[in-house]
């Protein structure tokens, strides 16, 4: 059957959620309720907010029945029913009347108010030391947390200096905690923002750029060095980096070699590029791209794939023995790896993904064509971009010369705009290089 639609409408608002602030049913009955709590346990300055609040609010809303439509005061009364009352503080005597009557909000009632008071101010110019009056420091720092959480940083960064304030003037220790969170919060995504800004301008250069710090001391070089026994046999490498180690290593591949793994490989089944450590939900705007793990024991690359591991080994002094397969990785038009760094974070990460040999320790990244347009590898926080050339490897440590994780490792995969992008991938692991180590 048709429905009219208004009823579908009404039908959606019912399944989605109501479009509009939280609604405050039974105000007056909610007020008297509240002011019959039990604030005993908690500090002065605290007590005394709640209870100034519910005498101005018991006062205003006998002339001003709309009182809780007001986004400020409408987010003040719900960041009280959802943050600041705890069931203890609610006598025996009054539980049944107090859940039959006052309705909890939830979460996203609370962020909606937030975002509406926002949007007021953004909209008419409000100034925000006139609407943060009756705020108090935690109902600051609510404010700060749901503008943060729905990606309103600038405005949570205002809304951050006005609780410092704040706490000036109350010393609520209680949330202090909170606060510095918060802070820590905000100064992170802020490093994360920089460090994006940086890589976007990396992956416009057209041509190959190394750490200009290093490149200042003058302690880059570029060499040939042997490969292997054979002395007609050298390698291009070009540092870029000394601290992370990071290389160039021209030619690292013949033409041959190139077109023996883009031939082959072409006829494998590739699937959506895995990412280790992220969720399926977030995965697909981290990575987007196609790859292929090789099986060393089945197919057609496999003699091939032990080639370039054990090249890579004697060129780098990297113990390739236990490393992970090769991966062939195919980005398209519009195929990116978003910066990151590839070393498992917590112990708990390293058990599951790498019990046996540990955390990843060195990379090794094979470019097997160019693009027209786009598809860098850039390292944002060591200013290094690499364009693609075929049969060149790109190997860089995650970890320092301590062995210690390295954040400066923190790199992606440039967006590709015009051609495909095909690399090779390969990563030794921690625990094999005391084998390496003890054998120098």
């Amino acid at each position: 059957m048709r429905c009219l639609p208004l009823l579908c409408l009404g039908f959606l608002s019912y399944v989605i959620g109501s479009p509009f602030i939280f609604q405050v049913k039974n105000a007056n009955l909610t007020i008297q309720l509240l002011k019959r709590l039990d604030y005993g346990r908690m500090n002065e300055n605290w007590r005394q907010s709640i209870h100034s609040k519910l005498g101005t609010w018991e006062t205003t809303i006998v002339f001003n029945p709309l009182l809780f439509e007001n986004p400020v005061t409408n987010f003040l009364i719900q960041k009280m029913l959802r943050v600041d009352i705890q069931e203890e503080m609610i006598p025996k005597h009054l539980e049944r009347g107090f859940r039959s009557t006052v309705n909890v909000p939830k979460r996203e009632d609370l962020r909606k108010s937030a975002i509406l008071i926002n949007d007021m101010m953004k909209n008419y110019g409000m100034p925000l030391h006139k609407i943060s009056q009756p705020f108090n420091f935690g109902d600051c720092l609510t404010m700060v947390e749901e503008l943060f959480d729905e990606g309103l940083v600038t405005a949570s960064e205002l809304w951050l200096k006005v609780s410092e304030e704040k706490y000036r003037n109350e010393q609520n220790d209680a949330d202090y905690i909170n606060f510095l969170d918060m802070k820590n919060r905000q100064e992170d995504l802020k490093a994360e923002f920089n460090e994006k800004e940086i890589h976007e301008k990396l992956c416009t250069k057209s041509e190959t750029a190394g750490n200009h710090e290093t490149f200042q001391n003058a302690s880059t070089w570029c060499r040939y060095v042997q490969d292997g026994k054979n002395p007609l046999m050298v390698r291009k490498l070009e540092e870029l980096s000394q601290e992370p180690i990071v290389q160039i290593v021209h030619d690292f591949l013949s033409n041959e070699e190139v077109e023996e793994l883009l031939e082959k490989s072409a006829n494998y089944d590739f699937d959506v590029a895995p990412i280790s450590g992220i969720s399926a939900d977030t995965y697909q705007q981290a990575r987007k791209a196609d790859s292929y793990f090789i099986d060393e024991k089945r197919d057609s690359l496999a003699n091939l794939t032990k080639k370039i591991k054990m090249r890579m080994q004697r060129i780098s002094g990297i113990n390739m023995d236990h490393s992970e397969d090769l991966e062939i990785i195919k980005y398209r038009p519009g195929g990116v790896h978003e910066p990151h760094v590839d070393n498992y974070e917590t112990e708990e990460e390293v058990m599951r993904e790498s019990p046996d040999y540990g955390n990843r320790y060195a990379n090794g990244l094979l470019f097997l064509t160019h693009t027209e347009l786009g598809g860098n590898f850039a390292m944002a926080l060591l200013g290094i971009s690499v364009v693609p050339c075929p049969g060149t490897m790109v190997i860089w440590h995650n970890v320092d010369r301590n062995g210690i994780m390295d954040h400066r490792s923190f790199h992606g995969g440039c967006k590709v705009f015009v051609g495909h992008k095909i690399v090779g991938s390969t990563i030794g692991l921690y625990l094999d290089q005391d084998k390496a180590q003890s054998g120098a």
